[in-house]
């Protein structure tokens, strides 16, 4: 009898109001990144999602199985903007707005702020942004869920790497000629600490459209211009002793807690985005003071690194590769607690909280 729909009827049809993604996917900048994981993540999280229409998404980046409907979107539908605050006008964002977005100075300008508070909500990856963000004047409501990685892919290997060689490694896409990444600094800092010893290496990951850095023929120096595969940057990151930072400030931070959740410690200033993973409990904390930066990107302040307290951390790993590999499991089970999936339930449960999920 329950299979007799003249006496029961059909199943009721669910219906959902569609919650249009609002992002561009042409690259492997981190929102790109973010706007993958959302692909995956939001759709069992009872999303039903389509893209904007001036969304510029590149077909072939996408799976057939994740890609989604394009177009529709008026100002009474919701929509999640995933956007630096920039570039977030393009969506025209209303009170059924949600939009994720970061920055990597302490300042925002007024007209980002403007632009952010007709949002219902602003959500962000990290509670020192939340700070930034209202210091500068954001009333909008906001939330914190933070980015995160692979674990599939990004894990420590059963073999740690080899004990007669100390290797450094720091990665970027160096935009605007690497003035906030300091690659470039990193490998000048690495020669004046280690200026003769054959034993230490540094491996610097750029990609193909970044500014050239100088090696000066040093053979201990390898520099990679590529876009690697997951599978190969993962093992890029094994291939290090220690991950070096002296970014002048993230929003979040893909690399580090990619190289962390591979096993190997940061050594960093404590300041920013990344702050919502790292504390110098779990790797090598670089001092640094804030100073002002004035450029066609960034106004406000963000961290200058010491190269005294840089150097010398990186003396210490060299003396004691026993001690960074120590410091690399925990920072390896701190990075259990930042996954993709962790994420995507953090950005799930903020967008039910304000009514852009059911």
């Amino acid at each position: 009898p329950l299979l007799d729909r003249a006496r029961v009827g059909r199943a009721a049809v669910e219906t959902r109001t569609p919650l249009f993604l609002s992002t561009d996917i042409k690259g492997i900048s981190g929102y790109d990144h973010l706007a993958f994981a959302l692909l995956r993540g939001l759709p069992t999280a009872g999303a039903e999602l389509r893209f904007h229409q001036i969304a510029q998404v590149r077909g072939d980046l996408i799976p057939p199985g994740l890609m989604i409907p394009h177009g529709g979107w008026h100002p009474d539908l919701r929509q999640l903007i995933l956007s630096p605050p920039f570039l977030a006008h393009r969506f025209q964002p209303n009170e059924k707005s949600a939009i994720f977005t970061m920055w990597e100075s302490d300042r925002l300008e007024p007209k980002w702020v403007t632009l952010l508070n007709k949002c219902g909500l602003v959500v962000v990856p990290s509670r020192w942004a939340v700070d930034c963000f209202r210091a500068c004047g954001v009333t909008a409501p906001m939330e914190v869920a933070p980015l995160g990685y692979d674990p599939l892919v990004f894990h420590p290997n059963a073999v740690p790497p080899p004990a007669d060689e100390c290797v450094f490694g720091t990665a970027g896409m160096l935009a605007a000629g690497g003035l906030r990444k300091n690659a470039q600094r990193v490998i000048d800092l690495f020669r004046d600490t280690f200026p003769t010893e054959p034993d230490v290496r540094l491996r610097v990951k750029i990609t193909p459209n970044s500014p050239a850095v100088e090696t000066y023929d040093d053979p201990r120096v390898e520099v990679l211009r590529a876009v690697l595969p997951h599978g190969d940057l993962a093992d890029w990151y094994r291939s290090l002793t220690a991950y070096v930072n002296a970014s002048a400030g993230e929003g979040f931070g893909l690399h580090l807690i990619e190289a962390m959740a591979c096993g190997r410690p940061l050594i960093t200033p404590d300041y920013s985005g990344l702050t919502a993973f790292f504390d110098p409990s779990i790797g090598y904390a670089v001092d640094y003071k804030l100073v002002p930066v004035a450029n066609d990107i960034y106004t406000g302040n963000w961290a200058e690194v010491s190269e005294e307290s840089l150097c010398g951390r990186m003396r210490q790993v060299y003396a004691d590769r026993a001690g960074a590999a120590r410091l690399g499991e925990l920072a390896a089970a701190r990075a259990t607690s930042f996954t993709w999936k962790a994420a995507g339930k953090a950005l799930a449960a903020a967008l039910r909280k304000h009514g852009f999920l059911g």
